[in-house]
């Protein structure tokens, strides 16, 4: 049961390449991107993911029961909170691409 708790935290990784992939459809706005430095909360929220990651495989390798399934419990934990940041970042932009789309569709 793990094993499948642990495959379900790999989409993090998936969004990331979508976002990636959405943002490479926006040259403009992903120059914008680019010239934003990361800010201090942004590294610590990549750390803690990158972190509980790590600590994930190595229980995965060496740990016991238990700490496969506390450390795929953080992970979960981290993962969801990680996601519920970026979407609420995300969100200003999310609402400005919704309203070009309903006008694209009023015009058309």
């Amino acid at each position: 049961m793990a094993v499948a708790t642990l495959k379900a935290a790999l989409p993090v990784v998936a969004l990331r390449k979508l976002h990636r992939a959405q943002l490479a459809m926006a040259p403009a706005e992903t120059d914008l991107m680019k010239e934003k430095p990361k800010s201090n909360f942004d590294k610590s929220l990549d750390k803690m993911l990158s972190d509980a990651w790590g600590e994930t495989k190595s229980d995965f390798s060496f740990g016991s029961p238990l700490d496969k399934i506390t450390s795929t419990a953080k992970l979960l934990g981290k993962g969801t909170f990680f996601l519920g940041v970026k979407t609420v970042q995300n969100l200003p932009d999310i609402a400005k691409r919704a309203a070009e789309i309903q006008a694209k569709k009023a015009k058309k």
